[in-house]
């Protein structure tokens, strides 16, 4: 079924990124930057699937992103600088919502 595999894959996208922003919320709340190598390690993610998710989230404007050779490091930018109605904040609500269906063991299916 091909419309099942797209399903799969996009739940799979969801909670992969749902997993990486809670290893960002965490480094956050140490005062941490996170490079996309750190993140992939502590989602349980590939780092290609990090690096992903990043460019999508900072693009955004959900996360800041430092330069430092020859990486970037990332964290997430406060609610509070994103302005409401904007795709960063919506994108950020549906983050919110699918880290707490992880929280709770209740994925999309």
């Amino acid at each position: 079924m091909p419309g099942l595999s797209a399903v799969s894959s996009s739940n799979d996208s969801n909670n992969h990124e749902a997993r990486a922003y809670k290893a960002l919320q965490k480094a956050g709340a140490a005062g941490r930057w996170m490079t996309n190598i750190e993140i992939a390690t502590a989602a349980g993610i590939a780092e290609r699937t990090a690096r992903k998710h990043t460019s999508r989230l900072t693009q955004l404007g959900v996360l800041e992103q430092l330069t430092t050779y020859p990486s970037h490091q990332f964290k997430l930018r406060a609610a509070s600088e994103l302005p409401e109605g904007s795709e960063g904040k919506a994108a950020l609500v549906e983050l919110e919502a699918a880290a707490a269906r992880l929280d709770t063991g209740r994925h999309r299916s």
